[in-house]
């Protein structure tokens, strides 16, 4: 039995979500205003979680060069942040909601500052890599990155987007969990910058400066394949992020029609 909405209810079966592609929302509030800069305790807070249900899964998840997850972290109200970790296995749904659920309705810590989490999460969306490849192609793709985005070029930070930096991060991060039949060959890409609007800004997370970009980008691709491509790529990127640590709430990324 579970209590749900002030009532009792019997649990008769479970339905399992099998997709592995997965994103839960949340919200975060607290007495003083909050910072959407707070990536590092969010991203603690994931690992946390999942070592509640699976110590063993947490540990093999810190290991891992590419992260399985990314976080999206916006502003509400000043004082409340709305937070959605995306999923790239489906192994990670579960333990996910099972370590939440001890914190749901509580109050927790990001950092020194005392929040309260929400009393419930929502899967607010799930695909698959297999679906991502039938959406039809566009010759002409318009990204706007919602959180400061910013990529390793040369050893040195990269602010601005630029197609084979965009591209090529979302392609070596789709096949690195995409089934090998799905994956994509190298590609050299030709995309062109058609238009932007972007703004610079700094980032403090915790002691550590970095830099990023935010704003909209169109690109296009004149080689139908790379146009195909990039389009499964760029609708991939709403789930994965784009560039440097999305597992700390940078390289948001939401493709616009």
């Amino acid at each position: 039995f579970v209590e749900w909405q002030n009532a009792i209810h019997a649990i008769s079966g479970v339905e399992i979500n099998t997709q592995p592609l997965h994103t839960v929302e949340f919200s975060i509030s607290a007495i003083t205003p909050l910072s959407t800069r707070l990536g590092r305790g969010i991203h603690a807070l994931f690992f946390r979680w999942i070592d509640i249900a699976d110590s063993a899964l947490a540990a093999e998840l810190h290991q891992q060069s590419v992260p399985a997850f990314s976080l999206s972290i916006q502003s509400l109200y000043p004082r409340q942040l709305k937070v959605k970790i995306n999923l790239f296995k489906p192994e990670l749904l579960a333990p996910l909601l099972w370590g939440m659920s001890h914190d749901l309705g509580q109050q927790i810590r990001l950092g020194r500052i005392p929040c309260y989490l929400s009393n419930r999460a929502k899967l607010v969306r799930s695909s698959s890599f297999e679906a991502l490849t039938q959406v039809p192609t566009q010759n002409v793709i318009s990204l706007e990155f919602l959180s400061l985005t910013s990529f390793k070029q040369q050893q040195k930070i990269q602010p601005f987007p630029l197609p084979e930096l965009v591209f090529g991060s979302l392609w070596r991060r789709w096949n690195h969990f995409a089934p090998t039949e799905l994956q994509f060959p190298e590609i050299e890409w030709d995309g062109m910058v058609l238009s932007y609007d972007l703004k610079t800004q700094p980032l403090q997370m915790d002691e550590i400066k970095d830099m990023g970009a935010i704003g909209e980008v169109d690109y296009r691709f004149s080689c139908p394949q790379q146009a195909r491509i990039a389009t499964i790529l760029a609708h991939f990127a709403e789930f994965s992020g784009v560039g440097r640590k999305t597992a700390m709430g940078m390289g948001e990324v939401e493709l616009r029609e």
